[in-house]
């Protein structure tokens, strides 16, 4: 299909190029309407000999789309028979081979010869043999002709026939299938005797057909090749499933007798209920563990569900995704029909190998770009959802979808419409607040030193407008990242901080006979040039400074300077102090913030850690 679709469209190109179009000097409504008509002509017709160039096994699917309202475009055409095509390849080449024979129902067609075809040699008719023809055995009675052939009550002789028949079927079944590839031991026939069900209706009305239909919900799994520590994943198992009880963790005993019924009509028993860490990240809650069971079985609604992802299927792999980030949470391989689940970290080269092939591997991050939209803009029906078909569809839908078609408007605005519901319980919205934030979090600030005096963060306030008694404009703000203790300097101008900080050097070799090993600040020009590089060199202390415009990487000094400047403010508000005071407002703010409880210090205060006292009041 993709090859013909690429054809056909390189001759759509190559006639476009041939015609010559006027050109549109003046655009006004009529030749834009006009436009608009034509291309939607040369759409149509596109469309009617992509569709009259297919083949007669397409017949139904192009009476489908011709009768759509709107004629859809030759793309989304292209796309329905591409499916159609894809579940014709998976139907028709799947062949009973020893490792893919994983599931498959117990009948007489699954066990017949391909290319034979049936025909009965009593009335002429296909469909049946000679055995199970209705004219011999007589109609059911819901059939019109059941009263002109009634059926034939069997007896017990009959009965014992029908058993017999049955046997002979399961043998012919694993003749038949030796042939085709897979091989059955005797061990696998009688346990395929073992599932026949034991007809008890000998001495009343029993038919062929009846039986076989009993013979239709049996499933039997005959791949004895799985390893127990794969794990297939199950659209339509309910649970996750084990028999092995050391993949479990914190498992739990069930005290009462639960069982769980297993595909093939029988049940099972459960005995203990767990989780199940895989290597990829994953997390299988509630996990049943059911040693009578041999295959590890994993339910995509409970996988979905606990890990809030989404899981997309292809014809050679499978992807499981977060639903909010997309990113990429586990992969799965194909194989026999089954989709396995890969047992690795997704991260690594050898799970993506182990799932895929190399020309997959390379397209892996372009299929999952693009697997969100695809999943958003496909409907049940085959088709995908147009923009103006989304609008029509579900009209009575929930507050949350209301909020994101309107733009993830507020409550505040939403609730004067009519249209959308009041009931605002299930609105979890993950993208309003991530649309507010103009640029990802950081690291939080956290005590990276042993002791006192091994690193110190350096900055300087200021200019401030009005100057204090003393002619100051700045100040000088020093935190020790240990004991978080602070000093603060005034300064007149910038120029006299490295005095300062030679000062303070002093002060704490004295004081404290310690040596100052490391100092952070931003990039300022008084602490990266002339004399105080000089004096760091001096002493070995090292320098270290932050990014270029990131001042939240010195985050310590500067949320001390909003600490400072909150309480200076309201010391001087409640004192009502001319503005000239600020900074004798600062220094008492610095000294009042020494004394003051932190919960960095586990609700101790710098003035304790720095000087092992607990400060008098």
């Amino acid at each position: 299909m993709s090859d013909y679709y690429t054809q056909i469209k390189g001759i759509w190109e190559e006639l476009d190029n041939m015609v010559d179009l006027p050109k549109v000097s003046v655009a006004n409504e009529e030749i834009a309407n006009f436009l608009r008509a034509f291309g939607k002509m040369q759409e149509e017709q596109k469309l009617f000999q992509f569709l009259n160039g297919l083949d007669d096994v397409y017949k139904a699917q192009r009476s489908q789309i011709l009768i759509m309202n709107p004629l859809p475009s030759v793309e989304v055409a292209c796309s329905i028979l591409q499916q159609e095509e894809l579940q014709r390849e998976v139907l028709e080449d799947e062949q009973f081979v020893h490792e893919s024979s994983a599931l498959y129902g117990r009948s007489l067609e699954a066990v017949s010869s391909p290319g034979v075809e049936n025909r009965c040699s009593h009335c002429g008719n296909k469909g049946h043999v000679k055995e199970k023809c209705w004219q011999i055995l007589g109609y059911p009675r819901w059939h019109p002709r059941s009263k002109k052939f009634p059926q034939v009550k069997p007896s017990k002789d009959n009965a014992k026939g029908s058993r017999g028949r049955s046997a002979a079927h399961v043998e012919s079944a694993s003749f038949t299938s030796t042939e085709g590839g897979l091989s059955l031991t005797s061990q696998q026939v009688e346990q395929l005797l073992k599932l026949l069900p034991q007809s008890t209706r000998a001495s009343t009305e029993t038919e062929d057909d009846d039986l076989e239909q009993s013979f239709a919900g049996n499933v039997y799994c005959s791949c004895a090749s799985i390893k127990t520590s794969d794990w297939i994943l199950d659209t339509g198992a309910t649970d996750h499933m084990t028999p092995v009880y050391k993949n479990l963790v914190q498992a739990k005993e069930c005290i009462d007798s639960v069982h769980i019924n297993l595909p093939d009509g029988s049940s099972a028993h459960i005995t203990h209920k767990g989780q199940v860490h895989l290597a990829n990240h994953l997390v299988l809650q509630n996990t049943l563990c059911v040693p009578s069971f041999r295959f590890n079985l994993l339910s995509i609604s409970k996988l979905t569900e606990d890990n809030h992802c989404i899981v997309l299927f292809y014809p050679k792999f499978c992807l499981i995704q977060d639903c909010v980030t997309g990113k990429l949470k586990g992969l799965g391989r194909q194989q026999g029909g089954l989709y396995y689940l890969v047992n690795a970290d997704v991260g690594t080269s050898d799970a993506r190998f182990s799932a895929m092939p190399l020309h997959v591997t390379a397209a892996l991050d372009k299929m999952v770009s693009s697997a969100a939209s695809l999943v958003n803009n496909f409907h049940p029906s085959g088709d995908q959802v147009t923009s103006s078909e989304s609008c029509v569809l579900h009209q009575h839908s929930s507050y949350s979808l209301w909020h994101y078609r309107l733009g993830h408007a507020p409550v505040s605005k939403l609730k004067y419409i009519v249209d959308v519901p009041s009931d605002t319980s299930d609105s979890v919205c993950v993208a309003c607040p991530m649309e507010k934030m103009f640029r990802l979090p950081f690291y939080q600030s956290c005590i990276a030193t042993t002791s006192i005096f091994e690193l110190v963060h350096v900055d300087i306030w200021g200019p401030y407008r009005v100057p204090t008694h003393e002619n100051c404009r700045f100040f000088l703000t020093l935190v020790d990242d240990f004991s978080r203790a602070t000093w603060t300097y005034l300064l007149q101008c910038k120029s006299q901080a490295v005095n300062v900080l030679k000062q303070f050097y002093a002060y704490i070799h004295t004081q404290f006979g310690k040596h100052l090993k490391a100092i952070r600040s931003d990039n300022a020009l008084e602490f990266t040039e002339g004399s105080c590089n000089e004096f760091f060199a001096a002493n070995g202390i090292v320098h270290q400074r932050s990014c270029v415009d990131r001042p939240q990487q010195n985050g310590i000094i500067e949320r001390k300077h909003r600490h400072i400047l909150e309480i200076a403010r309201a010391l001087r508000f409640q004192a009502a102090l001319p503005i000239h005071f600020w900074g004798d407002c600062v220094m008492t703010a610095t000294h009042i913030i020494n004394r003051l409880p932190t919960p960095v210090l586990r609700h101790k205060t710098p003035y304790e850690v720095l000087l092992n006292k607990i400060p008098d009041f």
